[in-house]
């Protein structure tokens, strides 16, 4: 099948914005908790991280499993029908998040938390409401019009960071600031409703038929949707019901800086699994190739992170939060050590599924969760925060191992050791000049670090631009 030069620019285009949107967006949040953490003790922040987390875990568990499904009948379907889709959608949608409010409310009861928690946790319910209208993101990407996303994204984030600075300025407290969350929220997806519907209009007219299938289709992700759950938000709730607020805001610091740090793995794997997925059915040679150039810029990205972020970590935590966080700084240095299994375990992860091995992603994301909620258990009760940062690295380790494992068995794919010798002498070198630069300023050694650090890649022939117009499917030898 050949693609013509307007669907190829779309396809691009909209990879490109879907990419920047995300790092734009996850940037201006990183700046918004940043600016949360300097106006609020790490008591009041680490409750604010709390409410972020125990509705972050409910929501996706309600809406992570059924949105594949709706993507796919949304994509095959004629617009006729692919009005009604979209109808039942929202009206499902609506009821899984009255559903989701109610669960998330009773489960703060039953679990015993303060009654602060429970006020914060039913203004964060709210959210749920809001986010029926996410699910007119799957009208945009259908179409190839992600831009409008990415610029409902942008455009809360945002008027989030603006709502925090003038709360903070008028003497407000935390819970104005888990309004505005839950504010902002609904005005990007009311944003990205508006734009949907210049391109398809819902149909409500409930179709009984529709909803068993799409039930029916879903039921196997909502298993996969709730060890994912476990495996992100373990940390940072059982943290909260065996210490105390403080310990969760200093841990939730430093994980803040991780979370971040995954929006790199996810825009190469944002940008490679079309390509990944197309190239297994078609030829298998290059996806195997693909796949491990892939790997090879995954390590080259992630070992300087972690060797940078470590040393310069006392650096990183004091520039970007006050003193009161100065315990974070240890907390990151174990987190960091997580970076090389957590981005090799995305892209190993991509190409499982690529690969049509969904029930082997599945088994490795069961394993992650079963050890994310077994170490959290034992090393927070003995180790506190520290605890925590170490059963997250040992999951993150779990997870990398099977997935290496499957891939292996299933498609003899391991890690290429090509470049290995040449990134271990660059990393070497970088490591060295990060020691011999921590005295100096951070805007003065992180720059100059990056600058020597890429200079030696290009040197040693780790990157070439060839690489990259492949990802984006414009090599001119992918014609089909």
């Amino acid at each position: 099948m050949r693609f013509s030069q307007n669907i190829r620019f779309k396809l691009v285009s909209n990879t490109i914005v879907q990419i920047a949107g995300t790092f734009l967006t996850s940037l201006v949040g990183l700046l918004i908790v940043i600016k949360i953490a300097r106006n609020l003790k790490a008591e009041n922040f680490g409750l604010y991280t709390f409410v972020l987390f125990f509705i972050g875990l409910f929501k996706y568990l309600m809406f992570a499993a059924a949105d594949p499904i709706f993507v796919q009948r949304m994509s095959v379907e004629n617009k006729e029908q692919a009005r009604l889709v979209m109808g039942n959608m929202l009206i499902i949608k609506l009821v899984l998040g009255l559903v989701a409010a109610l669960v998330t409310a009773l489960m703060i009861n039953l679990l015993g938390y303060p009654q602060i928690n429970r006020v914060l946790v039913y203004i964060g319910c709210l959210v749920f409401l809001s986010s029926v209208f996410a699910s007119s993101v799957t009208v945009l990407n259908a179409n190839l019009k992600m831009v409008y996303d990415a610029f409902a994204g942008i455009i809360s984030a945002l008027f989030y960071l603006i709502w925090v600075v003038v709360a903070f300025q008028l003497g407000r407290g935390l819970a104005a600031v888990v309004w505005g969350w839950v504010i902002c929220d609904m005005l990007r997806w009311i944003i990205v409703f508006w734009a949907s519907r210049s391109i398809l209009r819902p149909k409500f007219a409930i179709d009984i038929m529709l909803w068993k299938d799409i039930l029916k289709k879903s039921s196997p992700l909502w298993l996969s949707a709730l060890f994912i759950a476990v495996m992100f938000h373990a940390d940072i709730l059982i943290l909260s019901k065996i210490k105390s607020n403080h310990d969760v805001g200093i841990y939730g610091a430093a994980s803040r800086i991780i979370r971040f740090l995954i929006i790199f793995p996810q825009a190469i794997g944002v940008s490679a699994f079309p390509l990944l997925s197309k190239l297994y059915v078609s030829d298998k040679e290059r996806f195997r190739k693909l796949y491990y150039r892939i790997s090879d810029y995954i390590i080259i990205i992630a070992l300087p992170l972690t060797a940078g972020i470590f040393i310069f970590s006392n650096h990183i935590v004091l520039a970007l939060f006050k003193s009161e966080f100065w315990e974070t700084a240890a907390a990151l240095r174990i987190l960091i050590l997580s970076i090389p299994f957590l981005f090799l375990g995305m892209h190993c992860s991509y190409a499982l599924v690529a690969a049509n091995q969904r029930i082997k992603s599945m088994l490795c994301s069961f394993l992650g969760a079963a050890a994310s909620l077994g170490l959290n258990l034992v090393f927070i009760t003995r180790y506190g925060l520290q605890g925590a940062a170490l059963a997250w690295v040992i999951s993150q380790a779990v997870i990398f191992m099977a997935l290496i494992y499957y891939l292996y068995k299933t498609e003899r794919l391991s890690l290429s050791p090509g470049l290995l010798p040449s990134v271990v002498f660059i990393n070497i070198i970088f490591v060295i000049a990060a020691i011999l630069l921590r005295p100096a300023a951070l805007y003065y050694s992180i720059p100059l670090l990056i600058f020597i650090y890429f200079l030696l890649a290009c040197l040693c022939n780790c990157i070439n631009l060839r690489d990259f117009l492949l990802m984006l499917e414009i090599d001119s030898g992918e014609n089909e």
